[in-house]
């Protein structure tokens, strides 16, 4: 699952579609859940570019 994720976003960004792939290690879908939101949130509004 983590190298679909990783291939989804390597397959948007020479699109021009800002995405950032962030993977946490040790981390399962409950315990990853606030950690991803923390980065989702600025990420969204435009806090956080992507590195080009």
């Amino acid at each position: 699952m983590v190298t679909n994720a990783r291939d989804m976003a390597a397959l948007l960004i020479p699109g021009h579609i800002q995405t950032k792939f962030v993977e946490y290690p040790n981390e399962d879908h409950f315990s990853a859940v606030p950690t991803a939101l923390g980065r989702a949130v600025p990420f969204a509004l435009g806090d956080e570019l992507p590195h080009w």
